[in-house]
């Protein structure tokens, strides 16, 4: 964990990768949203409390990723179908699982697509739809590849 100042280019960068709007962030850290933009153009420097809070995220992030990880290696290799994750939709769903928001949540699911072995197919699922049209959209994905 940095405990320095950061610049206001690393302060996109991990908002960024913390999945986390300008608006987010201020909420996330108890600050007005022009002081996030205010530390985003260089105008201000972020305190470094603000900017142990989205590290500690960050490092929230990655672990949740690496367990998500493990946890659909091993169901993976318990059964003979597909696994499936369920993410968080809405703001209210990801404060539920600790997150800030649903953006922050899926900065994981970023992490996931990119750490799991490439052998191991990600495909988005809705909860909102039945399965006949879920496996409907599933094959026309697979088939426009």
């Amino acid at each position: 964990m940095k405990d320095s100042i950061p610049t206001s280019a690393e302060v996109k960068l991990m908002l960024h990768r913390c999945g986390l709007s300008q608006s987010d962030a201020a909420a996330f850290l108890g600050k007005e949203d022009r002081t996030v933009r205010r530390w985003i153009s260089g105008e201000y420097e972020m305190p470094s409390e603000n900017w142990r809070s989205l590290c500690a995220l960050c490092e929230l992030q990655d672990q949740t990723a690496r367990d998500w990880i493990e946890r659909i290696k091993k169901l993976a290799a318990e059964s003979d179908g597909p696994v499936t994750v369920n993410i968080a939709r809405t703001d209210e769903e990801a404060h539920r699982l600790r997150y800030p928001c649903a953006g922050a949540l899926l900065a994981v699911v970023r992490r996931l697509v990119d750490w799991l072995p490439k052998d191991v197919q990600i495909l988005p699922m809705h909860r909102d739809l039945d399965p006949a049209k879920q496996e409907i959209m599933r094959l026309r994905e697979f088939m426009n590849r």
